[in-house]
């Protein structure tokens, strides 16, 4: 799939970091091992060919492949994370929070979520070219979304 405009496309690798608020770690998960730890993870693979794997201290996230937390967490929280691109320039990266994880829009994306997505470019047949390449957005399925903030930025 090349339009990289949705949840998760391509491919990336992810080493989170801890999630914190006032001082305390709610969440921390080098991924270590060989599988997703499944205490604090649950894998979506919304398609035949979505995958989320471990390895080498790797999150691998494929085609859509997604990672729901298994806690709620408190209103404000700061995430410190660090992602590649490791497939094509047509992949992207991205990150819902505030979501409850429903996927009724047949697009394999969050309902309801802010979502903070970086493409490395676009599909050339989409107009935006390399433009805006990072979101923030506010997605309410069905009644519509709203970009809260957009910029253009190299992400090599």
């Amino acid at each position: 799939m090349k339009n990289s405009h949705f949840l998760f496309v391509g491919l990336g690798a992810l080493s989170l970091l801890p999630f914190s608020h006032a001082d305390q770690t709610l969440l921390s998960d080098n991924f270590s091992g060989t599988s997703l730890n499944t205490s604090l993870w649950t894998a979506i693979t919304p398609f035949s060919d979505s995958s989320v794997a471990v390895a080498n201290n790797n999150l691998i996230l494929t085609n859509r492949g997604q990672v729901l937390s298994n806690q709620s967490f408190p209103t404000d929280i700061d995430l410190s994370l660090a992602f590649e691109f490791t497939g094509s320039e047509y992949d992207s990266f991205t990150i819902a929070t505030r979501t409850n994880g429903t996927e009724t829009n047949g697009s394999a994306e969050f309902d309801g979520a802010i979502f903070v997505k970086f493409r490395i470019t676009s599909d050339p047949s989409d107009p935006a070219g390399t433009l805006d390449n990072i979101t923030i957005e506010d997605e309410n399925y069905p009644t519509g979304s709203a970009t809260l903030a957009q910029g253009t930025f190299p992400l090599r």
